[in-house]
């Protein structure tokens, strides 16, 4: 389903493709071209998961949240997935052999496999005790994952993302109301399971709250008494005044 797409299949792809370049002016083989597109999709896919990234260390997109799972997004997804079919079939796979060949057939078979998914209504059911983006989104903020809190700069990269995660929290809204009306949703008992995880999320007191982690880690920083000022009052405002709020919502 859509919502379960990330990006390291793409990085195992990028690293099975392991022939080099062609050298300028020469005619690319059938395996510089495979291993061109898959980079090519590799980097699109970093940059349209930017949280996959953060997981995988590459931290150009640490301020990115994507809104996965609005109408737009999907059909843009969808698009293009059948263009880099389009693209991978113009490559005589005849030609390739080794790990060239499982890198084809496998790309292949992912492209295909998504194309065959978008049948189904994966953004209408954004959440389930498993797939809990809004946990996975916690925990980068908890300071204690993958999300880099060790400047200044990475603070404010998670004030950013923390700002278009809230539009994707109320896209899981209007999606979710929207499959009630489809009668397209999770089970009762999987909703039922999400609820207190949900509940967890949500701090009586901005001190408690796990986004509230990087804050407590401030004296270890040694940043500027000014910095640590204005983030500390960034952070209460964003939990008391938008995080908070949105998890209740």
């Amino acid at each position: 389903m859509l919502r379960k797409w990330i990006v390291p299949f793409a990085a195992a792809c990028y690293a099975a493709c392991v022939a080099p370049y062609a050298t300028a002016g020469s005619t690319a083989t059938a395996a510089e071209r495979l291993n061109a597109l898959v980079e090519r999709y590799f980097e699109e896919q970093l940059q349209l998961s930017p949280v996959s990234a953060t997981y995988i260390g590459d931290n150009r997109y640490n301020d990115k949240y994507t809104n996965s799972i609005s109408p737009k997004f999907v059909a843009d997804y969808n698009r293009r997935e059948r263009r880099y079919l389009r693209e991978l079939g113009r490559i005589d796979a005849a030609k390739l052999a080794g790990t060239d060949r499982i890198t084809y057939d496998v790309f292949k078979y992912e492209r295909e496999t998504a194309i065959a998914g978008a049948r189904f209504p994966g953004e209408l059911m954004p959440i389930d005790q498993f797939n809990n983006p809004v946990g996975t989104f916690a925990v980068l903020g908890s300071g204690g994952s993958a999300q880099p809190f060790a400047t200044v700069k990475d603070y404010e990269n998670f004030l950013r993302r923390s700002d278009e995660f809230l539009v994707f929290l109320d896209q899981a809204i209007v999606n979710m109301r929207l499959g009630m009306h489809k009668a397209e949703v999770e089970p009762r008992i999987v909703m039922q399971k999400v609820l207190p995880q949900l509940d967890g999320l949500i701090a009586a007191r901005v001190e408690d709250s796990i986004f509230y982690g990087p804050i407590k880690a401030l004296p270890d920083r040694k940043f500027p008494a000014a910095d640590n000022e204005r983030l500390t009052a960034a952070y209460t405002r964003a939990i008391a005044e938008k995080l908070n709020p949105a998890l209740t919502r």
